[in-house]
């Protein structure tokens, strides 16, 4: 099944903004999402996972825009120090061998639990 733009939309309100998130963006990232996630694997549910893997990646994405350098990873800030500038982040979600790789977002962390209960754990998408 293809991936349904406006479906995408309508369940995750928060990629609503053409602006923010045109659709050629959006159907860029759905498309490497309907490359990862398997038909065989996921069955009915592949549509959801696939929605949550191109949400995971426009999330990822956008952490790149915010306060750092594309490219480079960040996470969450860990410590922070004004005088001289100094800022630490939790990068231990950028750790792909673990399957951490995932936890970075909120859509991450759901479809690493979805592909537990599909059998997919051991699979690196």
């Amino acid at each position: 099944m293809a991936f349904d733009l406006a479906a995408f939309r309508l369940h995750f309100p928060e990629f609503a903004s053409v602006t923010v998130y045109p659709d050629t963006l959006v159907n860029f990232w759905a498309a490497l999402a309907e490359l990862e996630i398997s038909a065989t694997r996921f069955g009915d549910s592949r549509p959801y996972a696939v929605e949550l893997l191109t949400a995971h990646y426009l999330a990822t994405a956008k952490l790149n825009t915010i306060g750092s350098n594309p490219g480079t990873g960040g996470g969450a800030v860990t410590s922070k120090k004004v005088g001289d500038v100094a800022i630490s982040y939790d990068t231990k979600f950028l750790d792909s061998v673990t399957g951490m790789a995932y936890s970075g977002t909120r859509y991450g962390v759901l479809l690493s639990a979805m592909m537990r209960r599909y059998g997919a754990g051991a699979v690196q998408l």
